[in-house]
């Protein structure tokens, strides 16, 4: 079945003769897909996971300090909340809050930090928000692209500025779009906070050194 839209017509699709079944879920790479392209099944089923997860934990160390609790988070629990983020990267608040949502419950496990506020903790375990890592995540994916990296064809996920000043020679083309599904697609929601980078940054001549240079740019050291 082909759109879900009231404009579009609803086709049915066959293969030798064999009508195909509509699916309105599929995982590919391990994330799942829904017709609207929205994320929400997807961050339902990682935060699901990711709380499990953590009752294993809990289950399995008596007592946590800030250290082991850093090892066994950003170990066992963080990757599930970020795997392949770029490709479902939410926009909307209530994506983002359940998201987040697992990271405020999880450092409230470590016994010395109760009583702090959620920003408090992350400070003191060295931690960033996982609505910050996705956006590092986002600038780091950028970055391999541009630079020929990532084997994917430039020229089908960003347009460069035909005409620059000098020192932005990295600057993309920003696309118009009406719809969500391609205003928030990744190459079109990285445009604008990909230019605001510094010249230093975006001209970095490692992974490695735009990783630093991005950090420092962002006065945070904190980048795991």
């Amino acid at each position: 079945k082909i759109g879900e839209g009231q404009r579009r017509p609803q086709t049915e699709c066959s293969l030798g003769g064999q009508r195909l079944q509509t699916s309105l879920k599929e995982k590919d790479l391990g994330v799942s897909i829904t017709p609207g392209t929205s994320p929400e099944a997807h961050i339902n089923q990682i935060t699901a996971a990711a709380y499990g997860r953590l009752a294993n934990l809990r289950t399995a160390f008596r007592h946590l300090n800030k250290e082991s609790f850093r090892t066994l988070y950003t170990v066992y629990v963080r990757p599930i909340l970020e795997y392949a983020a770029p490709v479902w990267n939410p926009h909307l608040a209530k994506h983002v809050k359940k998201l987040e949502k697992v990271q405020r419950f999880a450092t409230r496990l470590v016994p010395e930090l109760r009583g702090m506020s959620y920003e408090e903790r992350l400070r003191e375990i060295n931690l960033t928000t996982l609505e910050d890592r996705r956006d590092r995540v986002d600038m780091i994916t950028t970055y391999k692209i541009l630079r020929g990296i990532d084997k994917v064809d430039e020229d089908r996920m960003f347009q460069r500025l035909d005409t620059v000043a000098r020192g932005d020679s990295w600057k993309l083309k920003t696309q118009m779009n009406h719809r969500d599904v391609r205003k928030y697609f990744f190459s079109h929601r990285v445009v604008s906070k990909w230019n605001s980078l510094g010249s230093d940054v975006v001209e970095a001549g490692s992974i490695h050194s735009f990783k630093q240079r991005y950090d420092k740019a962002h006065g945070s050291g904190r980048v795991t």
